[in-house]
């Protein structure tokens, strides 16, 4: 059956039942062999993130106060899901055996425009709520899973997101 003539949802009233809501992922977002993983971050953002791409805000105002459950409807698809823990980062400590041999393409920094971090690649990446913008995307990750503190300021990290692209990539304040 081709993807197109599938509804979006298996149950396709789900949304319409309160207080129930569902997300799709955006066309082509994850592929076979893809990892994806979602979380929802202190503001009630649900970000969704393939391999080592940038996440993406997939919803605002999910409930903190109240259980969280997620179902996945993938068609058949998938072949594994691993939950988090929720009190970490929300990334996984280890890289799964899919994506070992890939290399996370950073741009090289022009003068005057290195991360703060490696000096080697190019500062494109916003930390939320401090708004500090000295960090390459793969060190904003790693100090994030780490300890969750902006190496600058010392702020919890609640965020992280690139300093340019689409509206939907970045937080309410526009940062």
């Amino acid at each position: 059956v081709p993807a197109p003539s599938l509804p979006p949802f298996v149950c396709p009233d789900l949304e319409e039942q309160s207080p129930t809501w569902a997300v799709v992922l955006p066309e082509g977002c994850a592929r076979a062999g893809d990892v994806v993983r979602f979380w929802v971050d202190r503001c009630g953002r649900l970000f969704v993130k393939v391999n080592a791409g940038l996440p993406l805000l997939l919803r605002k105002g999910v409930l903190m106060g109240a259980p969280l459950w997620a179902v996945m409807d993938v068609y058949g698809t998938t072949k594994a899901i691993e939950l988090l823990d929720p009190t970490a980062s929300g990334l996984p400590t280890t890289v799964p055996c899919v994506l070992s041999d890939e290399a996370v393409s950073e741009p090289e920094a022009p003068p005057g425009k290195e991360c703060a971090i490696c000096f080697h690649h190019a500062a494109n990446t916003c930390l939320i709520p401090c708004g500090h913008t000295l960090f390459c995307s793969s060190c904003a990750w790693q100090v994030f899973k780490d300890t969750a503190k902006c190496p600058v300021c010392r702020w919890q990290i609640e965020a992280v997101a690139p300093t340019q692209g689409p509206p939907a990539l970045r937080t309410e304040g526009g940062s």
